[in-house]
């Protein structure tokens, strides 16, 4: 999923106790800030591409999830508003819908 872009400028706002996370970081490996977070982000990209996403069905809401790891990205009152996101999603990403993984077991209604 690595996209080859030209770099652009991006200002980020950080709390100062992440901040200073990443100047530790910076400082021990020898890379700017920038780099490190570039390089803590590739990491994080390796562990949880997000190339194939979940959508399960948890205390009655429909919820997206990571297949690879834990993390719940949303939820959703309906299967129906949970599938066009994580449609959305991957097709902003230029991913197949094909990459959703339904855990419900549960008809989504194409009419709604």
């Amino acid at each position: 999923m690595a996209a080859h872009l030209t770099a652009l400028p991006f200002m980020v706002r950080l709390p100062a106790d992440l901040k200073s996370f990443i100047a530790v970081r910076s400082k021990l490996t020898g890379r700017s800030m920038a780099s490190e977070m570039k390089s803590m982000l590739e990491v994080f990209m390796d562990n949880d591409p997000c190339s194939e996403i979940e959508i399960a069905k948890d205390r009655g809401r429909y919820v997206l999830r990571s297949h690879f790891t834990p993390e719940v990205f949303r939820s959703f009152a309906s299967k129906n508003l949970a599938v066009a996101a994580a449609k959305t999603a991957l097709s902003e990403a230029g991913l197949a819908a094909t990459s959703i993984i339904d855990m419900t077991g549960e008809e989504v209604d194409h009419a709604g």
